[in-house]
């Protein structure tokens, strides 16, 4: 569908964006439902189209804060609309202050809130539209929301500590194979005539980095720089798809150091997850299959949307769990045994993730540690390398001139 730039003015002043549709009536139609009254409308360019993809959706910090805001405002007994129209001004996502937008209309026109908030599913997901309903119902919507910021505070550290120890290595091999392009397109090409005018016999190591050098000039480099081009854009479709994005997920679990870091971040996320929606009043079969989608591992989420199956045909969590001890270690098979046995899932939960996030952060540190030397390695090889392509035929003129 088209997207349409407007702009125009709602109860609270003048607004501009771009809004999808499948026509421009359409579009129409979905602003005045929004309560904005267009005073003109266009199909979007493709830069203001762009800027609109290219805007972030919010992090876990701004959800975090979100929820925090949220809890202290219901707290004090700010009504819905006052709230709405507060976070408004206080947020600085794009997206979020879109959502937000549609929300407190939604809300104004009469819509329930839990309702408003799941129109917009990448932004509030299932588990914090079932725990926001499951607050209003329980009439503790202040304190669910606390716990709902915590969680996203804690998935975060999560996740950052994961990708910090991820993204150092992946940083030190781009900028080494950077380097190496660099210097085979502009460096050796003006050593080459050098080298070769030296009148001496060139060593391997010197003719491989020439060679080297000539590939990555000539046609067989644009080639093999198309042929590396399509298969990232290949793999980047392929991931997206179920069956690859399940492929992937099962590949990087089996990567040495690095699958164990990421496992443990995902399983973190999910006992807490869990544990938030149980604590909460969510039932169990319910909480387990919002759980599962949070993982963020589609190899996990198979495993656990089979532990739903099998809790709402009345058997247990763990027994599932327990088929699975590559996945689900005995630590947790063990506590959700315990938690289910005495009632106390929860809480039982509560202390694994606690236990992993701790886990998490210190198989972070020694990953780095554990990659540093081979980083080392790997730089001293490439730069070692290029110095000895360019001493070696010296130090042979050098020792032919001294006899």
């Amino acid at each position: 569908m088209p997207n349409f730039a407007y702009s125009g003015f709602n109860p609270q002043g003048a607004v501009k964006g771009v809004i999808t549709a499948k026509d421009k009536a359409a579009a129409l139609a979905d602003l005045k439902e929004k309560n904005i009254t267009a005073k003109s409308l266009a199909v979007a360019s493709p830069l203001s189209q762009n800027i609109k993809l290219r805007d972030p959706l919010p992090s876990g910090t701004d959800m975090s804060l979100l929820c925090s805001q949220l809890a202290l405002m219901d707290r004090a007994g700010v009504n819905l609309l006052e709230t709405m129209t507060s976070l408004l001004q206080t947020t600085a996502n794009q997206k979020l202050k879109d959502a937000l937008h549609d929300i407190r209309d939604g809300v104004s026109r009469g819509q329930e809130f839990p309702i408003a908030l799941g129109r917009h599913p990448l932004i509030f997901d299932k588990s914090f539209v079932a725990l926001v309903k499951a607050g209003i119902r329980t009439n503790t919507l202040s304190t669910t929301l606390d716990r709902v910021s915590t969680m996203y505070e804690r998935n975060v550290k999560v996740t950052q500590e994961v990708r910090g120890a991820l993204v150092q290595p992946a940083i030190t091999i781009a900028i080494a194979i950077a380097v190496v392009i660099l210097l085979s397109i502009m460096v050796i090409p003006q050593m080459q005539g050098m080298l070769e005018g030296l009148n001496v016999a060139l060593p391997p190591l010197t003719k491989i980095i020439l060679g080297f050098s000539a590939v990555v000039r000539g046609p067989i480099g644009l080639l093999l720089l198309a042929v590396i081009v399509a298969a990232v854009i290949f793999v980047q479709r392929y991931i997206k798809t179920d069956q690859g994005k399940t492929n992937f997920d099962k590949f990087v679990l089996r990567i040495p150091k690095i699958g164990d870091l990421v496992l443990l971040g995902s399983l973190s996320r999910v006992n807490r997850t869990l544990a938030t929606l149980l604590s909460n009043g969510i039932a169990k079969n319910e909480a387990i299959g919002i759980a599962a989608e949070a993982s963020g591992n589609r190899v996990l989420e198979d495993v656990l949307l089979l532990g739903r199956k099998s809790v709402e045909r009345g058997d247990h969590l763990y027994t599932v769990l327990e088929a699975h001890p590559k996945l689900f270690p005995a630590t947790i098979t063990g506590m959700v045994r315990t938690g289910e046995s005495k009632g106390e899932l929860s809480e039982m939960l509560d202390r694994v993730s606690d236990f992993y996030e701790r886990q998490v952060e210190t198989d972070a540190r020694n990953l780095t540690k554990y990659i540093e030397p081979f980083m080392i390695v790997f730089l001293g090889v490439i730069v070692g390398g290029l110095v000895l392509a360019v001493m070696l035929p010296l130090s042979e003129v050098i020792k032919n001139l001294s006899t």
